[in-house]
């Protein structure tokens, strides 16, 4: 378990050092597969529904661990995809996009994990209108059922998928879990923090190496979900089954040796799922 904490708190180190970049690019098969900040900053760990377990403890002494909030752009030979849209005005993923060379109007796809606040807050402008002119928005069709209706808790949230909804309108599509959309990318079953929540996987390439699984909100606090994957988080909208959920991607992350890109890890949010001496997971970031 030492050795444990002190891979997690080395890897922290690097983390908080990465932040300050705003973007970072992996060559990937065809493509380019380009890690974007939208922000990052300290959570506290009463996010945790058992903030108080033994794990916590041992893994997570303090009160506060690193987090973030993270996009992933693929540019491909069919065009530039970007997964998530972070904060919109009150982060940084926008001009993180900028730096990057990535001109929004040129984004042709954009797929969401899920439809949170902070991973469609990018698709708007602070007057309600999108900034990505000329993109196809791609959403499951649970996903955006559920914050169409009225049986969401957070209103506000309600609020901001409808307003995409109308500013995209007839650029606004549903897929369903296991479809494939575009020759790259194939839509994966996630649901539990919501109920629509989605996993892509992105083929670039024949080889390992070029794929990547975006994983979304799998995971919020590294150390302790890594260490015990049934702790959840007060976002979680079905705390039981985005335990499950997560434990089933971790090991098909380690057993299939990809790369995965996470929105909530510390920037760059990018690396590999191991298993430790105990049997627990540990992440170990691309370099």
């Amino acid at each position: 378990m030492k050795k444990a904490l002190i891979s997690v708190l080395v890897f922290f180190s690097l983390a908080l050092f990465a932040g300050a970049q705003n973007f970072k690019t992996y060559a990937i098969g065809d493509s380019e597969f380009t890690a974007l900040s939208d922000s990052v900053r300290m959570q506290a760990k009463s996010v945790l529904l058992q903030p108080d377990a033994e794990i916590v403890k041992k893994v997570l002494p303090g009160d506060e661990t690193p987090g973030a909030i993270n996009g992933y752009v693929l540019k491909t030979p069919q065009g530039i995809m970007l997964f998530d849209t972070g904060l919109g005005a009150n982060g940084s993923l926008w001009k993180s996009l900028k730096e990057a060379g990535i001109d929004a109007k040129l984004v042709r796809r954009i797929f969401l994990t899920h439809m949170h606040g902070d991973h469609i807050g990018g698709l708007l402008t602070p007057e309600g209108k999108p900034v990505f002119e000329k993109a196809m928005v791609y959403v499951n069709d649970q996903e955006l059922e559920f914050w169409l209706s009225d049986k969401p808790a957070n209103k506000d949230n309600i609020r901001m998928a409808k307003a995409v909804k109308e500013a995209y309108d007839a650029r606004l599509e549903t897929f369903v879990w296991g479809q494939g959309i575009t020759g790259y990318i194939t839509a994966m079953e996630a649901k539990g923090h919501t109920p629509g929540h989605t996993a892509f996987l992105l083929k670039c390439g024949p080889e390992i190496q070029d794929q990547i699984l975006v994983v979304g909100d799998l995971v919020h606090v590294i150390p302790v979900q890594f260490a015990d994957p049934s702790l959840s988080v007060r976002y979680d909208i079905d705390p039981a089954e985005a335990a499950v959920t997560r434990k089933k991607y971790l090991d098909l992350a380690f057993a299939n040796k990809y790369r995965i890109a996470g929105m909530h890890i510390p920037f760059t949010g990018v690396g590999y799922v191991q298993k430790g001496d105990i049997g627990e997971y540990k992440f170990v970031p691309e370099q």
